[in-house]
């Protein structure tokens, strides 16, 4: 009987133990999971999918996370609610509210894992399935405690949303796609915010075998699984979902086929790619219908075109500066064409597309008036000796006709006023970050002898369409503007935008082309007070094509895109700013008149601009010899009070080789003017040189002391102008030649030399 009763005894102690044990150990494993701190490296280290949209969040590219599955991060905010309700009813109904372990779904795992002698249900909640997708472990009993304690943890360290976010960003859905966003676009080509109830219950589905349930390769047994979804959904009542529309969802037939990922805008969403952290969704400027014209537009201009295989445009708002369309090539997928070069960002010769920026600087320096005359004649270097399109010339021409001309001789001209480097600084300060100093360039730079890129261009113009406000290009819809930067005043923009302006419809296009040297790039750039779109056709290699012309090649594209743009808006233009000013200009030279000015005409003036004529001049002449007189040598003179145009040696030439009559020379008796015209020492008179290959002949003149500059023209073409010092460099042509000098005071001599065969 003792011995019986001790072992009574025994047996409650030890179901006593068993009982503490039992209570306790839970205890202490539930303890131990809310002091010890979740390993946040786990979250941290999720490799994710990079995704570019468009403003509308309409997908552009998906690129792939670093260990190339598709992976994008959801807020179930965002998913459907089909989907978020149907996730949770198939695979966690009790996600709400438990701890991070279902003791529930335990026991009944228990129960019929028991009875049926194998495993039959696992009993993972969907925290602990995100624990084991942030950290795969085999399928043990072991594995399932670290799951629960890690799950309780991660209870503890994110809320509910948090931890569904986790799954449907983590959880597989067959191959590559991981979470729902890769899944929804994949299968059904959309977004997983518009998944029907249908689509939902399909997907939510498939994590728990993706190999075996994948509806674009066994939609037999994904039908299977989906009626078990809608079951749990109708058993559950969770979502709140109609019974009929379970019923109707249940009935859809599975047509599903594994679609390609959008592929739009692909260099824009690369360059954006580069720009953000790894992972990020951004919703980008590019607005989608804009986008589909541009390239239509593109791929329209390009069809006719021949020996041109690149091609790249961009489409600005200037209000925002957001760039609303963007295409980097023509085809990204041909070898041929090196379509993964991305054209709008590469440096490029910009041709005469420079020309604006360079006139809107001499306006807002007020080097140039808006009625001016430039002189289009022939220019001399040294070695530099710039010729027009056409090569032609036409003599004085008002700054805006030349500047719609694209003359280069007047463009070269206002560079030197302005100075190189200046320009060059200019153009830095408008976007153009790949120009230099401006000293490696010279004046070329008007002429494009510099490189610059296609978006930077377009930004510069926008800036002129912002009427002298400058914000660099912007890429993302949800990131305010860049820093607003007053460059030019409105008055010379306004010149501008007057000046280029084409067409007369509601809202007209302010148009400028631009052709490199050799043919090897095209460009156009236009703009509207709304919108600016910059257009560049050529060849990866610069290989040339006599269709890379940009008026023939780039400005119907550019044209095409402003006005799809504009479609539907009413009408727009740019107002006449109060700095520019109706007034009365002398009619020779578009500048305020002197008194000395024979003719005067109406004509356009901007305020802060203190010149006036300097050409027109009222002179003294000596009635008997026609020579001009100055107060040190008119004494005992008959004279006479004679209106002259006055202009540069080298204009003066041009203009008397088309009849304007010959400036009278100073008295040769005047005291104070140094005697002697320049003596013409190389080439030598009556001379004859020989005609070879690789040789020159060099000038050389001895100038009246007080001389700054000497002018040499060949035949009565300017060739070179410098101080007296300079040996400018002639190449001998076959033929007899009249060489002459002229001073800075229109003295001249001459000297005539044959070229023959050596």
């Amino acid at each position: 009987m003792r011995r019986h009763r001790r072992l009574i005894r025994i047996g409650i102690r030890v179901a006593l133990a068993a009982i503490a044990l039992a209570i306790a150990a839970p205890l202490a494993f539930w303890c131990a999971a809310q002091i010890i701190p979740f390993p946040e490296e786990e979250l941290c280290a999720i490799p994710l999918s990079t995704v570019v949209c468009d403003r509308a969040g309409r997908v552009l590219r998906i690129f792939r996370a670093a260990d190339d599955a598709v992976r994008i991060r959801v807020d179930p905010a965002e998913v459907s609610p089909h989907l978020v309700a149907a996730t949770i009813a198939i695979e966690d109904r009790r996600f709400r509210s438990h701890g991070g372990i279902d003791v529930l779904a335990i026991a009944r795992a228990a129960v019929q894992n028991a009875r049926g002698g194998r495993i039959i249900s696992g009993a993972s909640t969907i925290p602990m399935q995100v624990v084991r997708l942030l950290h795969p472990r085999p399928r043990t009993f072991a594995s399932k405690i670290i799951e629960a304690f890690r799950a309780i943890q991660l209870e503890r360290r994110l809320s509910k949303d948090e931890i569904l976010a986790l799954y449907l960003t983590l959880a597989p859905y067959g191959g590559d796609l991981h979470g729902v966003e890769a899944a929804s676009l994949a299968y059904f080509g959309k977004r997983a915010g518009d998944l029907s109830l249908s689509e939902a219950s399909l997907l939510a589905g498939i994590p728990q075998n993706p190999a075996r349930l994948r509806p674009d390769r066994f939609p037999e047994r994904a039908a299977v699984r989906r009626a078990r979804v809608l079951d749990a959904l109708r058993e559950t009542g969770y979502g709140g979902v109609d019974p009929s529309a379970i019923d109707e969802a249940g009935a859809r037939p599975i047509h599903v086929v594994r679609r390609p990922f959008p592929f739009l805008a692909p260099h824009f969403a690369q360059w954006i790619a580069r720009e953000v952290p790894r992972g990020r969704i951004v919703r980008s400027t590019i607005d989608g219908e804009f986008q589909a014209a541009l390239d239509r537009e593109l791929e329209r201009g390009a069809r006719d075109l021949h020996g041109v295989r690149n091609a790249a445009a961009i489409l600005i708002e200037n209000e925002t500066c957001a760039i609303r369309a963007y295409a980097g090539a023509l085809d990204y997928f041909s070898a041929g064409r090196r379509g993964q070069v991305d054209c709008a960002r590469a440096v490029r010769s910009p041709g005469s597309a420079l020309k604006p920026l360079v006139y809107a600087l001499a306006y807002e320096r007020r080097l140039l008036a808006p009625e001016e005359r430039l002189a289009d004649v022939p220019i001399a270097r040294g070695s530099y000796s710039p010729v027009n399109f056409d090569e032609s010339f036409r003599g004085l021409v008002p700054a805006p006709e030349a500047l719609v001309a694209s003359l280069n001789l007047p463009a070269v001209r206002l560079i030197e006023r302005i100075g190189a480097p200046a320009t060059a600084s200019f153009l830095r300060d408008a976007g153009l970050s790949t120009i230099g100093s401006g000293e490696e360039h010279g004046a070329a730079l008007a002429l494009g002898g510099c490189g610059v890129r296609l978006v930077d261009l377009a930004g510069a113009y926008a800036t002129i369409a912002r009427l002298g406000i400058r914000v660099a290009p912007r890429w993302d819809e949800d990131a305010p503007g860049g820093e607003a930067t007053r460059i030019l005043s409105p008055g010379p923009c306004w010149l501008i935008a007057n000046a280029l302006r084409e067409g007369h419809g509601a809202t007209p296009v302010a148009i400028k082309t631009g052709t490199s040297w050799g043919r090897r790039d095209a460009w156009a750039m236009g703009f509207t007070p709304r919108f600016t779109a910059g257009v560049w056709f050529g060849n990866h290699d610069s290989r040339p094509a006599a269709d890379l012309i940009g008026a023939r090649a780039a400005s119907p594209v550019a044209e095409a895109t402003l006005a799809h743009a504009e479609r539907g808006l009413p009408p727009a233009s740019f107002a006449r700013p109060p700095a520019i000013r109706e007034a009365l200009v002398c009619a020779e030279t578009g500048l305020p008149p002197s008194p000395a000015c024979p003719q005067i005409a109406p004509g356009l003036t901007l305020d802060g601009d203190a010149r006036t004529c300097a050409v027109h001049r009222i002179v003294p002449v000596d009635r008997a010899t026609g020579e001009i007189v100055c107060g040190h040598c008119a004494a005992g003179r008959d004279l006479a009070r004679l209106a002259l145009a006055i202009w540069p040696a080298e204009v003066e030439a041009f203009l008397a080789r088309h009849g304007k009559p010959p400036i009278p020379p100073h008295s040769s008796d005047c005291p104070r003017v140094p005697s002697g015209r320049p003596r013409i020492e190389s080439p030598a008179a009556n001379a004859t040189y020989a005609e070879s290959p690789g040789s020159s002949l060099t000038f050389h003149a001895v100038a009246a002391p007080g001389t700054q500059c000497l002018f040499w023209f060949v035949d009565g073409v300017f060739f070179a102008s410098g101080p007296p010092g300079d040996r400018p460099a002639w190449t001998p042509r076959r033929g007899a030649h009249t060489i002459t000098c002229r001073d800075d005071r229109g003295r001249e001599a001459t000297v005539a030399i044959a070229c023959r065969e050596p």
